[in-house]
């Protein structure tokens, strides 16, 4: 009963426990029950009613489908003392058709119509009596014409992607629909299969898909769209770094500082992705990094921990622990890191990491993935350069000079030396806009698509040495 018609069980049980109270005058018209409950009471009740001989109907009806097909397998739960059964079933509004004497719980509907509504019901034989039909099963067949609903992305790349989506008995062919974020769409019709593999797409993009059933003389609405980014933006952003969780409840990350980074936040319930908030790292300069504990009432010790992705795997590695405070503490931590001359060009992700620690052993300090316990993670994205720093570089005297700056967005440079690489970033470190294996002749450049800011220019040239300085773009 409980399977079939849980609301009926519910209501046996209340009826069960009501009628096994042990009425006590006082409380009549105190409370519900009238008395003081006696579950064993209820129960012998129970056991009675059960033990009259009654035949109970079949419970936990359902059925399974046959992939591809309209056939479906009907299926039913029982108990010990039921010896056979019958199924009756109908289009939903016609008449009944039975099907008796079967020795087994689950029968096979073969080639039932499509896209239609049937009705199932199913009674027991119990030695010499005979139970009441089931709750009715009510089951639409497949082989209505809808879009898929079933759309994954896989074997994203730069340049492409696969395109999955489940049958629909009803379409003859596909058509799949694909637009980048600020691009206009392309539409591949006729396709049979239920995937299709993109390519020439353009790397670190937003895209937007839709799967279209082919079905002939229907119309159906549109379908729902599903969105992906390809690859291309940096480990930062292509990798699936592992889960972290925590409770903020009471304690959070309330400021991180490193290089020109300096994000302030509240409580972000034990984890928060604030990519693309991040720096640029250079290769042998060593770096201060500031953790601040917040708290929503009384201050607690907190224990930090800093990775970052260095070798671009999308793990935390033992060795990419940056900053480790090696106590706890209920105020600001700050440390010292130098960036491993051997990173390569990248933007990888730095996982900032605090946990409860208490003075009497309470807690642990915090770890890559997993639960925190008492405790937050905060992700950011760092872009590394393995280049020269800006320090060494002075040292250098570059000849190399910007015009005009500010500007509008097309600048010119004059360089003793062949400029070979160009590059643009914003100020949390992303790269905006770069030019390799520069022409000798070549010394201006378009950046009127890039919004009003400051920016961070870096130039090198043929020799490997770096030019680095600031850019403001104002309309």
């Amino acid at each position: 009963i409980a399977y079939a018609d849980p609301a009926m069980a519910a209501s046996l049980i209340k009826g069960y426990v009501l009628d096994g109270v042990d009425a006590v005058s006082n409380l009549t018209t105190e409370t519900l029950s009238g008395g003081r409950l006696n579950v064993n009471n209820s129960l012998n009740l129970l056991i009675e009613n059960c033990s009259s001989g009654d035949c109970i109907a079949p419970f936990a009806l359902n059925a399974t489908q046959t992939p591809g097909s309209t056939t479906y397998t009907l299926s039913w739960a029982g108990t010990e003392e039921m010896t056979n059964f019958s199924i009756q079933y109908r289009i939903q509004g016609d008449e009944w058709i039975e099907i008796s004497n079967l020795n087994e719980t689950s029968y096979l509907f073969e080639n039932l119509q499509s896209c239609t509504f049937y009705e199932f019901q199913v009674s027991a034989a119990c030695n010499e009596s005979m139970s009441d039909w089931s709750t009715v099963y009510l089951l639409q067949t497949d082989g209505c014409c809808v879009n898929p609903n079933n759309i994954e992305v896989s074997s994203i790349s730069a340049s492409g992607a696969t395109i999955t989506w489940n049958q629909v008995l009803a379409a003859d062919t596909y058509t799949l629909v694909y637009m980048p974020e600020l691009g206009f769409e392309t539409i591949i019709s006729d396709i049979e299969g239920t995937s299709y593999t993109l390519n020439d797409l353009s790397a670190c993009t937003d895209y937007t898909v839709y799967v279209y059933a082919g079905c002939v003389g229907i119309e159906i609405p549109p379908p729902t769209p599903v969105s992906f980014n390809t690859f291309g933006c940096g480990a930062c952003q292509d990798f699936t770094y592992c889960e972290v969780t925590g409770n903020s409840q009471y304690e959070y990350i309330e400021r991180v500082q490193l290089n020109d980074l300096d994000n302030t936040s509240a409580s972000n319930d034990g984890y928060v992705d604030f990519t693309p908030l991040g720096t640029t790292l250079m290769g042998g300069e060593t770096y201060t990094i500031t953790c601040t504990p917040g708290f929503s009432g009384g201050s607690y010790s907190e224990y930090f921990k800093v990775w970052i992705d260095y070798n671009v795997n999308g793990v935390f590695d033992t060795d990419e622990l940056v900053f480790d405070a090696g106590a706890a503490s209920t105020s600001a931590v700050t440390g010292e890191f130098t960036v491993p001359t051997s990173i390569t060009a990248n933007q990888v992700k730095m996982r900032v990491a605090m946990a409860y620690v208490g003075m009497f052993g309470g807690g642990n300090p915090p770890t890559t993935c997993g639960d925190l316990g008492f405790g937050e993670a905060e992700d950011y994205c760092i872009t590394l350069d393995p280049n020269v720093s800006v320090s060494e570089v002075n040292t250098k005297n570059v000849d190399f000079m910007l015009y005009p700056n500010p500007s509008n967005g097309f600048i010119q440079w004059t360089s003793t030396k062949p400029i070979s690489s160009f590059s643009v970033f914003n100020t949390v470190g992303q790269r905006c806009f770069s030019m390799e294996n520069m022409g000798n002749n070549l010394n201006s450049v378009d950046l009127s698509t890039l919004e009003s800011g400051i920016y961070v220019i870096k130039a090198t040239n043929r020799e490997g040495e770096v030019f680095m300085t600031n850019l403001m773009i104002q309309r």
